[in-house]
């Protein structure tokens, strides 16, 4: 791993500043992305979802899944995703059903409206990365896929 060093030439720093940082761009492809679905959803129809609902949504299994693996796969506390659940439920995306083979437990599963919406937002992603990748072209899109899966799993073996 790279050293800083203590002391940075006013240079140095003026270039570093002139630079457009790496996570930033990464953060300014992020919001590019989630600006460009939101914008699509919303021609469908879908207004004020939040990212964290979609997400929520994103970790459903077709046949449902219990409440305390959604918190896994989020990595936030059954608390919250129940928040989440909630919110889903009031608006029709979701429903709470009895485990089959476990009566203590419960399943969160897609209700019609959001079986339609989990359908949209794949097919408005796959719109999404077909113009990425008429943009870039067909290898450096397989090149740039292939990078990020790099760094993420390098950056998962740093925590």
């Amino acid at each position: 791993m790279t050293r800083l060093k203590r002391n940075i030439s006013i240079e140095k720093l003026e270039q570093l500043r002139d630079q457009q940082p790496f996570v930033r761009l990464l953060i300014r492809a992020h919001r590019a992305l989630s600006a460009g679905t939101a914008a699509k959803l919303e021609a469908l129809g879908y207004e004020n979802f939040g990212g964290a609902q979609g997400t929520l949504l994103s970790q459903l299994d077709p046949n449902g899944t219990r409440l305390t693996t959604l918190a896994e796969r989020l990595g936030v506390t059954k608390q919250s995703v129940s928040q989440l659940i909630s919110d889903l439920e009031s608006s029709a995306y979701v429903q709470r059903v009895p485990d089959p083979t476990d009566r203590r437990a419960s399943l969160v599963r897609f209700t019609e409206r959001g079986w339609r919406f989990c359908q949209d937002v794949n097919r408005v992603r796959l719109e999404l990365e077909a113009d990425y990748e008429s943009a870039l072209g067909a290898d450096t899109m397989k090149t740039l896929r292939d990078l990020l899966e790099q760094l993420v799993e390098h950056t998962g073996r740093l925590s």
